[in-house]
Order: C-alpha cells, then structure tokens, then sequence
C-alpha cells in the first residue's frame, strides 16, 4: 500500500541548496541539488538523497530523462541532456518492493549560459600590447563565475580590424598563422575584431559567441 505522504519545501540557503523534503508516519526523504536548484543540460549534476529507516538500504532510483548514478555517501549524479529541456522527474523507489514509491520530485532543466570569451584573461574591449597577444595561444570561454567545472572547446572564429574588413579564419579556438601575421602589422592604438566565434557546449549544442575585440598598445 502507498504511504500516505506530506509535502514539505525547504530552502537551505546558508548551504546554496535547495531541498525538497517529503515525510511519512516512519520515514524522511530529502533530495537537494547541491550545486543549484535546478539541473544543467549536458553536464553532471551532483544530488543528495536521504532516506531514513531503510534499514541500511540504498532506494531505487531512477529519471524520467537522462542518466543517474550512486556516487557514494548518499550523493547521486544526474547528466540530463537536450531532450529533458522541459524538466525531469526523480523517483524513488523502495529497493525490496519496486512497485512501492517512496517519493517523486520535479526538477527544471536549464542550458548552461553563455561564457565570456577572454583573451590573455582580459575581456571585452581591454587594452593589451601586441607582444602579450601574440605571446597568446588564441582566445577562450570563461564560466569562471559559474557554480560547475568545465569547458567549453572554441570552435573558430575570424580577425578583422576597421582598416582590413576581409576576415581572416581561424578553425580552431587558436590564431591561425595567418592571423598571428596579420596581428605582427597592427599598430598601437588599432583594434582587433574578433568575430563569428562558434563554440561546442557539453550537450552537443553549437552556439554563436557575441563578437570580442581589444585595442593594441
């Protein structure tokens, strides 16, 4: 038979976690993001999940979309990807008796933002002399303030500057030889345009970066 249950919503914010909790006549089932309130597209969710008076037990655990895995002392992660756009359902189940659900939880599913494309770890229209550029291996994606850990791979992207409006390419998120000697030309006070930056996000998505550009001194 079902337990009958009560809902219960806490907000843990001292922690940054958002835990929904639910309650029975014998047992307690808490599940918080650890990272977030919400689940990001393409990358690992870290998930705790606590249950009382399983007697030792693990739940079974499962997702309407995507993947999840035990990764120890009660922490699971969950890697949705492009499909789960509209949210995901965590259900737990009671490991002895599958057919007994102990809780279910929705959860919204986000892309991850937008990075901010860097160059010598300097951003949009920084000031930087043409020795430190061309010390540079190329430009990058920075998710600094962003609460996971991973990259984002830069595709291509194209130089120009007001006086050479042809496009100098770039396969690769490094300058390219040609633009190496292209930047060996400007002068102090010129800027630099870099443009159509595409890059590859951890869900397979292929975005279009705002344009980045720097002044040479």
């Amino acid at each position: 038979m079902k337990k009958s249950i009560v809902f219960i919503l806490c907000f843990f914010s001292i922690f940054g976690l958002m835990a929904q909790v639910e309650k029975s006549d014998s047992m307690f089932v808490s599940v918080s993001v650890i990272k977030s309130n919400s689940l990001y597209i393409g990358i690992e969710n870290p998930v705790s999940i606590g249950i009382t008076n399983l007697c030792g037990r693990l739940p079974s655990v499962k997702v309407s979309c995507g993947e999840i895995r035990y990764s120890g002392n009660g922490q699971y992660v969950i890697k949705v990807d492009g499909k789960c756009i509209n949210g995901i359902t965590l259900m737990i189940l009671d490991s002895e008796n599958k057919n007994d659900t102990l809780a279910t939880y929705n959860f919204r599913c986000k892309k991850v933002p937008d990075p901010v494309i860097k160059l010598a770890g300097q951003s949009d229209s920084a000031t930087i002399s043409k020795n430190m550029v061309l010390a540079q291996l190329g430009i990058y994606a920075d998710m600094a303030d962003f609460e996971y850990d991973f990259r984002i791979k830069i595709l291509s992207f194209a130089m120009s500057t007001r006086k050479h409006t042809e496009p100098i390419l770039s396969e690769t998120g490094k300058f390219s030889s040609k633009q190496y000697e292209f930047i060996k030309t400007i002068k102090p006070g010129e800027r630099i345009y870099l443009t159509d930056v595409k890059a590859l996000f951890p869900d397979g998505d292929i975005r279009s970066m705002p344009g980045y550009s720097f002044f040479v001194k």
